[in-house]
């Protein structure tokens, strides 16, 4: 069972009325479970200067690969995947500063 809800999103180039090329980031909403952040995995990830702080499964065929997620008003950055099933994939994300 889904029990929240996630924007995956992308940065594109867009140009603006005045013509002018800018990056947006263009997102899209699924459903999510938020997951538990291990300890040991918390601690190695801060070790490396990627703090892990939200772990959020969607389903495979949701995840088109965006790099970054909206998730409880924050911007993250999905620094990791993983596979549970066949089914779904878990998107390990640190948060981004100064994106959005």
């Amino acid at each position: 069972m889904w029990f929240d809800t996630v924007e995956l999103g992308k940065l594109v180039i867009v140009t603006n009325d005045n013509m002018v090329e800018e990056e947006k980031l263009v997102t899209r909403e699924v459903f999510c479970n938020e997951k538990s952040v291990g300890t040991n995995e918390f601690y190695l990830s801060n070790k490396h200067g990627n703090e892990i702080k939200v772990i959020l499964e969607v389903k495979q065929v949701d995840y088109g690969k965006e790099p970054y997620v909206i998730y409880e008003n924050e911007t993250y950055k999905v620094i990791r995947t993983y596979k549970k099933d066949t089914e779904n994939i878990e998107l390990h994300c640190t948060l981004e500063k100064g994106l959005v």
